[in-house]
């Protein structure tokens, strides 16, 4: 894929305008308490309500986690926190877990805790640089955040990075970071 090809896929896929919010597993329209999804591999897929031309549906929050990893692989995990702000509806609706869809699905679902894994991952880039986490990788990528920090469980103890907007990052790790993408590193308690 060419670096402009990439660019317009990138930019189709977090352009809101374009995007429509719809499920045909639970469409709003026709369930009450169930999936419609097993009856539409009988019945056939209803024609779409939108402008496929210029429109697209987007991912449902248990499939979310494959965009930002896209975007991620694309060099784009900077764009990652503000799309998990998406998962601010379920907050405003006073949920207290992760459901499957936008609209719908099971009320707590697994798959769709993709901000806990994704903030961690790509927005704050702490993933093993080596297997059983014998070293640490810390690359932030904050987007429009001003900070972040998480703790991060590994067989050797917690790794713990706080990143800031201006590039300072402050960590504490029991294992050796090998790669940092920083202007300066702060220790803890400083």
């Amino acid at each position: 894929m060419t670096e402009d090809t990439n660019r317009r896929v990138i930019e189709r896929l977090i352009d809101r305008s374009g995007l429509v919010r719809h499920s045909f597993v639970m469409d709003p329209v026709t369930v009450t308490g169930g999936s419609t999804g097993y009856l539409y591999l009988v019945t056939g897929y209803p024609e779409p309500e939108w402008d496929v031309e210029t429109q697209m549906v987007e991912s449902e929050p248990f499939f979310r986690y494959v965009l930002h990893d896209g975007l991620a692989r694309s060099g784009r995990a900077d764009l990652v926190a503000d799309l998990c702000r998406d998962w601010q509806v379920f907050l405003d609706a006073g949920e207290t877990s992760w459901p499957e869809c936008w609209v719908g699905g099971t009320r707590c679902h697994g798959w769709s805790s993709t901000p806990s894994r994704d903030l961690i991952v790509h927005t704050l880039g702490i993933s093993p640089a080596s297997p059983g986490y014998d070293s640490v990788r810390v690359v932030p990528q904050l987007g429009g955040l001003e900070w972040a920090r998480a703790t991060v469980p590994t067989p050797h103890g917690p790794v713990t990075v706080e990143a800031q907007a201006d590039g300072r990052v402050l960590g504490d790790s029991p294992v050796p970071v090998v790669t940092l993408r920083i202007v300066m590193l702060v220790p803890p308690d400083t």
